[in-house]
């Protein structure tokens, strides 16, 4: 069954005003309506069956609805999360991650970028990234248009994307770039793809990125710069090999450009 609103997310909740900052070991967060930010800082953490609508807007910098960037928060599993933004803003985003751990049954959306991922052993499986927003004006864009991804994987080894609903931004579904370091041994399987400019970009430059695996994808048609563009990738900078990817409409094989 592919993602979408009646399989991710959760609905029946008590409200939490203002951002909610984990630092309990093993601490679990469930059924709640947290209208902040959510930041976890412990080890084992469990967050399930709750709606993060995050914070005001903020002047400088970037920050996400969701963060999991603290040195001791690994192992963690968030599942059954709808990640939608009570004040959308340019600067805000939906997740941002560097530390190992499983997202399950997401369902985000609205924030200018969807899920940023900089580290290594982060999982995302069954969920619904979609309808993101792009500001007429950023700053981190010369005051130019912003660009949206849903997904942009800047580093880490041992990432794996698969059973996901990807689509919505203006940019890429998936972009894989090295903007934080070194990143190797992705996957991105058997997963519904579709929108950006291209919908999979794989073209950036940097250290050459091992055993990247695009595979078993179902891919729309709907980008906006190259239609049907499912997969842009450049050989010198990665070994993506794209393996069984087709158009969901007809199950031809998917267009792989390069970049």
């Amino acid at each position: 069954m592919r993602p979408d609103a009646s399989n991710t997310g959760y609905l029946s909740l008590k409200r939490w005003d203002g951002d909610l900052v984990i630092t309990t070991p093993g601490q679990i967060v469930e059924g709640l309506d947290v209208h902040g930010n959510v930041v976890i800082k412990a080890p084992n953490v469990i967050c399930r069956k709750s709606i993060f609508r995050g914070g005001k807007p903020i002047t400088s910098g970037q920050q996400g609805i969701l963060s999991i960037v603290h040195a001791v928060a690994t192992n963690y599993l968030v599942e059954d999360i709808t990640i939608v933004p009570e004040f959308p803003n340019v600067r805000q985003d939906g997740i941002k991650v560097n530390q190992a751990g499983i997202f399950r049954r997401i369902n985000l959306s609205g924030t200018a970028d969807g899920m940023t991922i900089y580290g290594s052993g982060v999982k995302l499986y069954d969920s619904w990234l979609h309808d993101f927003v792009t500001y007429s004006s950023d700053p981190a864009q010369a005051g130019g248009p912003s660009h949206s991804d849903a997904i942009m994987v800047q580093a880490g080894s041992g990432v794996r994307i698969s059973g996901n609903s990807i689509s919505g931004a203006n940019n890429a579904a998936v972009i894989v770039t090295q903007d934080a370091g070194v990143t190797s041994d992705l996957t991105i399987e058997n997963n519904f793809i579709d929108g950006g400019a291209v919908s999979v970009n794989v073209t950036s430059g940097g250290p050459y990125k091992n055993l990247i695996r695009v595979q078993n994808n179902r891919f729309g048609r709907n980008q906006i710069k190259y239609p049907g563009g499912a997969i842009m990738h450049n050989s010198s900078y990665s070994d993506l090999v794209p393996v069984g990817n087709v158009y969901d409409d007809d199950g031809t094989p998917a267009k792989i450009l390069k970049g």
